[in-house]
């Protein structure tokens, strides 16, 4: 919906709206060649700079990013300037570096993909020099100045639909990493699990009624592993890395006795590339855009839980009220396969204490088979893929119940200060 004073709408609203068009999020660029990109060496530095401008008016300023190796630059200036140019001293005077990392053959790949022919669909909301640079750097399509509480932000975002909302930070169709795994079933004998319908960039309006479940953790806890689990079936990528494997919110769905089921694999937080902050920020602004009420929020974590980690799951607890809605919130301490039985439960009782979870809560859920049944909230898992079904069932059937079973409450997701939704009851 358009602000109603639309005769008043400032300028660069109108020009940049015209590539708002949600069936047109693309880039309108054919893959270069190695070739075209060749002047990046293999192995060699390349720094991620921007520089401070000014646009739309005299009192915003925005940054504009590049790739470079302080030779040549790589970037998206605008609808009209792109591509590959020589780094100058006026450059080097300009631009400020705000990270350093190596030439390799992703770098690369993700470098052809934007400077080839073709004319870019740049759009500051949605396709901007930051998304760009930063999908160069770390495969991420991210523009922290399109976050919430941003500047840019708020210039635009009264005149974006709601769908067009749900676009800001998200890959463009064609950028977007293939993240579906081989769709293997990893247990013949499970019953008791999610069935798995596809994977989505967006979430519609009309599935803000099925069963929302948000997974929350520190990269290389599980979480893709336990979205797997949850549909006893390999339905997106997982495996044990320092840097997230997940670099887009990844949402999936599909259905849990007769009912529609979206499962959110969230970008893991305090790996190497994304702070805590921009994970928090980007993990909110989607959930937010794409949810009007979650179900149940799995908080997985595993090893030594860090200050950073416990900082960070504290944001996501208190933002969505865990006070409140206790039990809507289920804890897993994972990767627990071959740890004896005493271990596990001190490690369990551990995070607990140190999340500040009351581990004793639990209540009784009406089940697939019209049984009543006591689930808890704080669970140990050991749930390596190729560990042997009768060594598993127990946990995992207490785990799956625990987060597909509803709940009495649900928890409405807090809105900022310009969310367009209907305030709705919770």
């Amino acid at each position: 919906m358009g602000n109603l004073f639309s005769n008043l709408k400032p300028k660069p609203v109108a020009e940049d709206e015209k590539r708002w068009d949600i069936n047109n999020h693309t880039t309108n660029i054919e893959t270069a060649t190695e070739e075209d990109v060749s002047c990046f060496k293999d192995k060699s530095k390349l720094y991620l700079c921007y520089k401070i401008c000014k646009s739309f008016s005299k009192d915003l300023e925005y940054k504009l990013y590049i790739i470079t190796d302080k030779k040549m630059k790589f970037g998206i200036m605008n609808h009209n300037e792109s591509g590959l140019s020589a780094f100058s001293a006026e450059d080097k005077s300009e631009y400020i570096e705000d990270a350093v990392f190596k030439m390799n053959k992703d770098v690369r790949r993700r470098i052809m993909l934007l400077a080839g022919p073709g004319k870019f669909n740049f759009s500051h909301a949605l396709r901007n020099s930051e998304h760009v640079a930063r999908y160069i750097h770390s495969g991420a399509w991210i523009s922290y100045q399109m976050t919430e509480a941003s500047e840019l932000r708020k210039l635009f975002n009264s005149y974006m639909s709601q769908d067009q909302i749900k676009l800001i930070n998200v890959h463009p169709e064609e950028l977007a990493p293939n993240d579906e795994g081989s769709l293997e079933v990893m247990y013949e004998e499970a019953r008791d699990h999610a069935q798995y319908g596809k994977q989505t960039l967006l979430i519609l309006d009309e599935d803000n009624d099925a069963h929302n479940i948000v997974i929350l953790g520190p990269t290389g806890s599980g979480k893709s592993a336990i979205v797997n689990q949850l549909y006893n079936k390999q339905v997106v990528l997982s495996k044990s890395s320092p840097n997230s494997v997940t670099r887009k919110v990844q949402y999936t769905q599909g259905s849990y006795n007769g009912k529609r089921i979206n499962i959110v694999d969230t970008i893991g937080m305090c790996d190497t590339v994304l702070s805590p902050d921009q994970v928090y920020n980007v993990v909110k602004d989607s959930v937010k855009a794409n949810m009007v009420y979650i179900d149940k929020v799995v908080i997985v974590c595993y090893g030594r839980i860090q200050k950073d980690h416990r900082d960070s799951i504290g944001k996501f607890m208190e933002w969505l009220r865990y006070a409140n809605y206790k039990t809507n919130f289920v804890f897993v301490y994972n990767k627990q396969e071959g740890i004896p039985t005493a271990e596990r439960s001190q490690h369990l009782i551990t995070m607990c204490e140190e999340l500040g979870v009351d581990m004793n809560k639990d209540e009784i859920v009406s089940c697939p088979d019209g049984s009543r049944r006591s689930i808890k909230f704080a669970h140990s898992l050991g749930i390596k893929a190729g560990t042997p079904w009768d060594d598993v069932e127990t946990e995992l059937t207490e785990f799956k119940r625990a987060v597909l079973s509803r709940t009495k409450s649900r928890i409405k997701v807090p809105l900022g200060s310009f969310d367009k939704r209907t305030q709705l009851g919770s």
